[in-house]
């Protein structure tokens, strides 16, 4: 009989804070595709040593298993891409 007053209360108590623990998360900054083509671009710096075919496919390959954000939102080593085969 006592006890459904408590859980109200207790419902009220999480409405009350639960934007305020929201609020204090870590939100990261808004990504664009120029971080993914600068590592593209720092990628083919190391492999000069490759032919230009499978050293732009290592790249690709490589920045899309890295960063997942640069393998779906920039294309980068996305569905159209040989990576998926290997």
């Amino acid at each position: 009989m006592f006890h459904r007053p408590a859980l109200i209360l207790s419902f009220l108590l999480l409405a009350l804070f639960m934007p305020t623990a929201n609020a204090g998360r870590h939100n990261p900054p808004p990504r664009n595709c120029t971080e993914c083509t600068a590592k593209m671009e720092k990628c083919h710096e190391t492999c000069k040593a490759m032919t230009e075919d499978s050293c732009r496919f290592y790249c690709e390959c490589n920045v899309a298993e890295s960063d997942h954000f640069c393998r779906d939102s920039c294309g980068i080593g996305g569905p159209e891409s040989a990576c998926g085969y290997f």
